[in-house]
C-alpha cells in the first residue's frame, strides 16, 4: 500500500469514526428527549389521577396504577376508608406499582394503607390532602421481610403511643394534634430504621 493509499485509508477511518460519534450523539439526544417527554406525560397523567382522587372531599377514593402509569382499577369509598375484598385484590398482586388515595381528614398514611401496598407488592402508596402528599415507598425491588417490618412497626408504634400519652397527660399535646401527627411520626421512624430500603416523604401540593 502506498503513502496515498495509507492517507486515504486513515481519512476513511476518521470519517467513519466521526460518523459513528455523530450517530451516537444523536441517539443519546433522542433518548434524552424521549425520556423527558415520557416523564412529562407521566407527570401530567399522574396529576389527572390525583385530581380525580381529590374531586370528592366527602369520601376517600383510590386508584391503582401499573409501572407505566396505566390505571389498573379505581374505586370510591366512604369518608374514612376504601374497602377492598381479597377476591378483588389477589389477581392484582405484583401488577400494581403505585397506590394513590386521599384522606379527607388531612392525615398521613394509616397502617391499612401500608398493609395494602405490602399485600399488592406495590412500590409506593401515597395519601393526598388538599395541601400535602404523603409518600411511603421502597427504594429497591422488594420490601423488607414481612416479619421484620411488622416488628419494626409494632415497636415504633408502642414507643410513640407511650410518648404521646405522656405528652397529653402533661398537657403538651391535644387529641386533635395526636390524630393529625401520629402516623406522620410513625412512618418517619420506621423508614429511618431501613434507610437504604424505605423512604417516607411529605410534599407540598397546590
Amino acid at each position: 500500500m502506498g503513502t496515498g493509499d495509507t492517507r486515504r485509508a486513515g481519512a476513511a477511518r476518521r470519517s467513519a469514526a466521526s460518523l459513528e460519534e455523530a450517530v451516537y450523539r444523536a441517539n443519546r439526544r433522542q433518548t434524552r428527549e424521549l425520556t423527558r417527554a415520557q416523564r412529562r406525560n407521566r407527570l401530567e397523567a399522574l396529576a389527572l389521577h390525583e385530581a380525580w382522587v381529590l374531586a370528592d372531599p366527602t369520601r376517600e377514593r383510590a386508584v391503582l396504577l401499573d409501572a407505566a402509569g396505566r390505571v389498573i382499577t379505581r374505586k370510591d369509598g366512604e369518608f374514612d376508608s376504601v374497602m377492598w375484598t381479597e377476591a378483588a385484590l389477589q389477581p392484582l398482586v405484583g401488577t400494581v406499582d403505585l397506590v394513590i388515595h386521599n384522606h379527607p381528614r388531612s392525615t398521613s398514611l394509616g397502617e391499612n394503607d401500608v398493609d395494602l401496598a405490602l399485600y399488592l407488592d406495590a412500590r409506593e402508596v401515597s395519601a393526598l390532602t388538599a395541601t400535602r402528599r404523603y409518600r411511603f415507598h421502597r427504594l429497591g425491588d422488594a420490601w423488607p421481610p414481612d416479619g421484620d417490618l411488622a416488628t419494626a412497626i409494632a415497636e415504633e408504634r408502642e414507643r410513640l403511643v407511650d410518648e404521646m400519652v405522656r405528652a397529653r397527660n402533661e398537657r403538651r399535646i391535644g387529641d386533635a394534634r395526636i390524630e393529625r401527627t401520629f402516623y406522620h411520626v410513625l412512618w418517619g421512624r420506621v423508614a429511618g430504621r431501613y434507610q437504604d430500603r424505605l423512604s417516607y416523604e411529605v410534599e407540598r401540593r397546590g
